[in-house]
């Protein structure tokens, strides 16, 4: 099991000055060749399939005592879905996503619950300490803090996934491919945030976590840039009938309202 680097969750302070997605969506095409190079120093030093360079991103921003957590919720008769919102830390949580601090250091920024059955398949990077060096090394005199992490899976090979912004709960909802998807998000910019190793000169595509930017044109158009960072008025929204997202109120009997509507009774 990888380990929580120091022993200690982030502060929201550390968390919050996180780039927003919005802030990266060039940078894999921009910094290119410096992606290669990570890639292909995870191939050279053979590190498992379920490590992969991550795009360093926040979505919304944390409060004091608050870390972000992803978790897979499997709703009947709908599918896996995963969402990644506020939670308040526990012992039952793994790091999964890691960013290099301006001391070369690699630190945890987000976490997933080590009661999911696949837990124990976490790669345990406290057994490649050479690795670690040199990618955290590598993040360092390129010049890509706030760019490029690691991230951990369970297994080799992540399903596809689009994720979008669900401001109204500071979260973000995952859904795969062939699910109700909100409304007008088909031909709006994605960025891919999780990439293979792979050999020096091999341009292969990433591992596909499609961010939709922005979600219904919420960022720009329906809401403030407030709202964009999760900083709802939550008195307003309580005045509001019916189940908004992302600026939005969705109408009763659709796909995805059903969708969303189960995912907020599950959590």
């Amino acid at each position: 099991m990888a380990q929580r680097t120091h022993g200690h969750f982030p502060s929201a302070a550390v968390y919050n000055s996180l780039p927003h997605i919005h802030e990266v969506i060039n940078v894999p095409s921009q910094d290119h060749e410096d992606l290669d190079y990570l890639r292909a120093l995870l191939a050279k030093h053979n590190t498992p399939q379920s490590i992969s360079v991550r795009l360093v991103h926040k979505h919304f921003h944390l409060h004091d005592g608050e870390v972000m957590v992803n978790r897979t919720l499997e709703l009947p008769t709908l599918g896996t879905v995963r969402i990644l919102r506020p939670a308040l830390p526990t012992k039952d949580l793994q790091p999964v996503h890691f960013h290099v601090d301006a001391d070369g250091r690699l630190q945890a920024y987000e976490y997933a619950p080590l009661s999911h059955p696949d837990a124990s398949r976490y790669p345990d990077l406290s057994t490649m300490p050479a690795f670690v060096e040199k990618f955290s090394r590598a993040v360092r005199e390129r010049g890509l803090y706030r760019k490029f992490g690691l991230k951990l899976r369970t297994t080799a090979q992540g399903a596809k996934w689009h994720e979008y912004e669900f401001p109204e709960e500071r979260s973000t909802i995952m859904v795969q491919p062939g699910m109700p998807r909100p409304d007008g998000t088909e031909a709006h910019k994605a960025v891919l945030t999780e990439y293979h190793g792979s050999p020096a000169g091999a341009r292969e595509d990433g591992d596909e976590c499609m961010h939709s930017c922005c979600a219904m044109e919420v960022c720009e158009h329906d809401m403030d840039a407030s709202v964009r960072h999760g900083n709802v008025v939550e008195e307003e929204r309580k005045r509001m009938e019916g189940l908004w997202f992302a600026g939005r109120k969705l109408e009763p009997g659709t796909p995805f309202h059903s969708l969303v509507n189960a995912i907020v009774e599950a959590w």
